[in-house]
């Protein structure tokens, strides 16, 4: 089934992957060289070095503000133009996929409801093994900035570097930022899931069901929007048949299609 699963927006993720590669390793690099910087002793080197950090610190803004500003963006926007095509069968790109949104319910509103509810299962676990990564970074820096502290013989300027490191850029914001995403991604999820338990005691489609499809569409969209989260392609291949197995689980006790 894996192997033929096909999404033609993969080439928007993987440019997005990519220089969230680079940016990474920039923003290590820059780190890497402030430290660096504090233990050189030859005034030459030191120039250099400063030289270097400098030009990596100016690649890291570029790189970082493009990635958020115009890769996320517009991979995300791809994304729900394709969630509506495929949701009512409206043609509104080009974009296709095979096994991307897996329910067999036919165009309507109730497939948008059940597409969402997909996606937020996947955006959920996807986020909640991220964040096995980003909470040991954070803990693990936190960690040596407290025991540095309590290190009378540590100088000054190293432990600015590291409380700058650690306020000052994006490491902190990004793990806040993948806490408050998972949390409300499970939310949204949790929401689909009462939602469609509701509607199996229903015959038709009345129109507050409509309406918090609607809203759970547009609170969805609204968090990917206002987080600028770059989800893990390798976490989502690496859980894809686990939450895949989970999901047909789902759809057979709620009795979806």
């Amino acid at each position: 089934m894996n192997e033929q699963r096909k999404d033609s927006l993969d080439k928007y993720y993987k440019t997005v992957n990519t220089s969230s590669f680079i940016n990474m390793l920039l923003f290590w690099a820059t780190i890497i060289l402030s430290l660096v910087i504090h233990f050189v002793t030859k005034p030459e080197w030191e120039t250099w070095i400063n030289v270097v950090f400098i030009f990596f610190s100016l690649l890291f803004f570029l790189v970082n503000n493009i990635l958020t500003i115009e890769l996320i963006p517009r991979a995300e926007k791809k994304r729900k133009t394709h969630l509506l095509s495929n949701s009512l069968n409206v043609p509104l790109d080009n974009e296709r996929t095979n096994l991307y949104y897996n329910n067999l319910h036919s165009p309507s509103i109730l497939r948008l409801g059940l597409n969402v509810f997909e996606n937020a299962l996947f955006s959920f676990k996807v986020s909640e093994k991220m964040l096995l990564r980003e909470r040991t970074k954070v803990f693990l820096y936190i960690t040596l900035w407290v025991l540095l502290l309590l290190i009378r013989q540590t100088q000054v300027e190293l432990l600015s570097i590291i409380a700058q490191t650690l306020f000052s850029t994006s490491l902190l914001s990004n793990w806040i930022r993948l806490e408050l995403y998972k949390r409300e991604m499970e939310q949204t999820f949790e929401k689909c899931r009462s939602l469609f338990l509701q509607k199996n005691k229903q015959e038709i489609v009345p129109n507050t069901t409509v309406a918090e499809i609607l809203d759970l569409t547009i609170g969805y969209e609204s968090l990917k929007a206002r987080m600028g989260i770059s989800l893990s392609t390798r976490v989502f291949q690496k859980i894809n048949p686990e939450v895949s197995k989970e999901w047909e689980r789902i759809k057979g006790d709620l009795e979806i299609k």
